[in-house]
């Protein structure tokens, strides 16, 4: 029976939603594997991108919340259960990675305050994540000394961890931290998904994916643990190892709400991705070491800021000197920089990262086309609309200009006759049919 249900807590979760996982064991054991699955996509390396592992682990997530308190079962009676001598292990693996995200947490708190300038938001996330650290200490100390030390004295002083730590115990850490992923109207001011969304702490940057993710994906897996602790708490106290339910039933629809609005704002990322590209760029030029940059270290330098921080994206960037009619373009997902500096402007295309070039359009003869032109605009528009391109470009051969292109994505050519052309296209996109 008991590797059995170690096996099962190790399937898939496409192969746990068609099994019956009614008995409480078996709850508990997947609980425990899906927040370690969830635990193994943290990591404290803002460009490290992690984002997208983190979205696809939340979706598998959502199948274990039903019973996520189960978790307090297990810590609670891993020592009476043979089947639940598994637990220790996630017990140590959740120790040591919350002592590896110490400086992390502490940037939490410095993002808080640069932020929204609130400290006593700051302080009161600060608070919630040590009562929760500390019940976490006692909860190891069981797990690491049960074998040799007085076990209901362990037990009692993680019991007395969870539920007489000053005025805030681990549900009401929990509920704490579960209220500002969930913007809770109180807390409007602590509403951690929109604050770094809107912006990180230290470059500004609006809509950056990754470093939203891991602030937001960090709290709701120390809250998910506090779910575990606080109905582990309430088994040793009361002797009752059904307690667990108590807690599922005052935390179920506010985790689920957190991990689905984690991954709206993940979504809405990608969505904006443009506009906050766009927003980012307009504040880079403004700093004083663009100013007197030439065209190919300004092109160089926006494309390490745009695949730093929008990697969802592959990009084109073209500056070229501001002279009236240089350049005329036609194209999906692409904006303009004009004016800037008083000297040149700045135009930027994307396709998506996952996205395939389309080389049968490429690789057209275009030639005829662009000879038999009579001039920028009508070349772009005639080029657009008679074919499947993603975007095309038109640049005066005697302009002063510079370009950076996507890093190992076909599916663009530049061509030089009369201008100089740059065309690309993507595979299962068709702007001019799409409206």
């Amino acid at each position: 029976m008991r590797i059995s249900r170690f096996i099962l807590a190790f399937a898939s979760f496409a192969v746990i939603a068609q099994v019956d996982c009614s008995d409480i064991v078996s709850q508990s054991l997947i609980a425990l594997f899906g927040i370690s699955n969830f635990q193994n996509t943290l990591n404290h390396n803002f460009l490290k991108d992690n984002s997208d592992l983190i979205y696809a682990q939340t979706a598998s997530m959502l199948t274990t919340l039903p019973f996520i308190a189960t978790q307090g079962y297990a810590y609670a009676m891993q020592d009476q259960d043979s089947d639940l001598s598994f637990t220790g292990d996630y017990v140590t693996a959740n120790q040591a990675r919350i002592q590896e995200f110490k400086n992390f947490q502490f940037g939490i708190y410095q993002g808080i305050v640069t932020n929204t300038g609130n400290r006593d938001c700051a302080n009161l996330y600060t608070e919630a994540y040590q009562v929760l650290k500390e019940a976490h200490d006692a909860l190891n100390n069981i797990i690491e000394y049960q074998t040799i030390g007085y076990l209901p004295a362990l037990k009692d002083t993680f019991r007395q961890a969870c539920q007489s730590n000053g005025m805030i115990t681990c549900i009401s850490a929990t509920e704490v931290l579960l209220r500002m992923l969930n913007g809770d109207i109180q807390l409007q001011s602590c509403d951690i998904p929109k604050m770094f969304y809107d912006k990180d702490p230290t470059e500004s940057i609006r809509g950056w994916k990754n470093y939203q993710m891991l602030v937001t994906a960090h709290t709701l897996y120390i809250a998910t643990l506090g779910i575990g602790m606080s109905a582990a708490s309430n088994i040793i106290e009361s002797n009752d190892p059904n307690q667990w339910l108590k807690i599922q039933d005052r935390f179920q629809l506010q985790i689920v709400q957190a991990v689905k609005r984690i991954r709206s704002y993940y979504e809405q990322a990608l969505s904006e991705t443009m506009m906050n590209a766009q927003l980012m760029l307009v504040n880079d030029i403004k700093r004083d070491d663009y100013q007197s940059q030439n065209l190919q270290d300004i092109v160089s330098n926006a494309s390490l800021s745009l695949n730093l921080f929008f990697n969802q994206k592959k990009w084109f960037i073209q500056a070229y000197s501001n002279q009236a009619g240089i350049q005329s373009s036609k194209c999906q997902d692409c904006f303009y920089l004009y004016n800037v500096n008083q000297t040149y402007n700045i135009f930027v295309a994307a396709v998506d990262s996952t996205s395939a070039g389309n080389m049968d359009i490429i690789n057209k003869n275009w030639l005829s086309l662009i000879q038999q032109a009579t001039d920028k605009t009508s070349l772009v528009n005639t080029a657009f609309n008679s074919d499947c391109l993603f975007g095309i470009t038109a640049t005066d051969l005697s302009a002063n200009q510079a370009w950076s292109f996507p890093d190992n994505w076909k599916g663009y050519r530049q061509i030089t006759n009369q201008y100089q052309v740059l065309l690309w296209s993507v595979q299962g996109r068709c702007p001019k049919s799409e409206g």
